[in-house]
């Protein structure tokens, strides 16, 4: 009891630091940029349901757009010119077919070969975004992950290159933070219940030991 009560202490508290108040995880950030016109994550990179994804990107300079969208949107949007795929670090180049991510990460970018320049089109006149932001300085997306899979690009709004931004990833998931607070709970109150267990288990045999002695020197 006492085992499992520090374990449950140990963890809901962990959970909770890492969280914290707003139900965030941390996926990674980091100052990424390119010559070319797109940065985006990789086709299965977010393959989750439930979670709301925030990806907050600031802008070197002019402005940043952010867009989440379909993967397969958004893989034909980008299709023929040169863009750079978001990356865990120190990891090998990934297969943007078959790309997986394990968070938390620090975010790099991995090369994608094509011919330079950028879409035709630029990314608000695109009407299949999930979710879009465009504008000076800082933008922040939030998107609901749900069964379509998704990707994020960011670039400029006018799909012009280079880009560069401070980008990062966070993952909200609803009552983390009052879940591991009371996981905490649960893991203290098995540490004490266990406590109290060990201290009455001695009086309990001591109390036997005086009545086996008592029935021994009755006449």
């Amino acid at each position: 009891m006492l085992t499992l009560g520090v374990l449950l202490t140990v963890a809901g508290v962990i959970a909770a630091v890492v969280v914290g108040p707003g139900d965030r995880v941390g996926l990674g950030s980091e100052e990424l940029a390119t010559e070319n016109a797109a940065m985006a994550t990789p086709t299965s990179a977010l393959n989750m349901v439930g979670p709301t994804l925030h990806v907050t990107a600031a802008a070197a300079d002019g402005e940043i757009f952010i867009g989440a969208g379909h993967e397969m949107d958004v893989g034909a949007y980008l299709t023929g010119f040169a863009h750079e795929l978001i990356v865990p670090d120190g990891d090998p180049p990934l297969d943007p077919l078959t790309a997986d991510a394990d968070f938390p990460w620090q975010p790099t970018l991995e090369p994608v070969a094509g011919s330079e320049g950028q879409p035709a089109a630029t990314p608000a006149s695109r009407d299949w975004w999930f979710a879009s932001v465009a504008g000076p300085g800082e933008q922040a997306l939030a998107v609901e992950l749900g069964n379509d899979p998704l990707r994020v690009v960011v670039m400029r709004p006018d799909g012009t290159a280079p880009v560069a931004a401070d980008v990062e990833f966070e993952l909200e998931i609803d009552n983390m933070f009052s879940t591991a607070l009371t996981i905490a709970a649960i893991g203290a109150a098995l540490i004490l219940l266990g406590i109290f267990t060990l201290r009455l288990r001695p009086a309990r045999r001591g109390r036997a030991g005086r009545s086996s002695h008592d029935e021994a020197v009755q006449p």
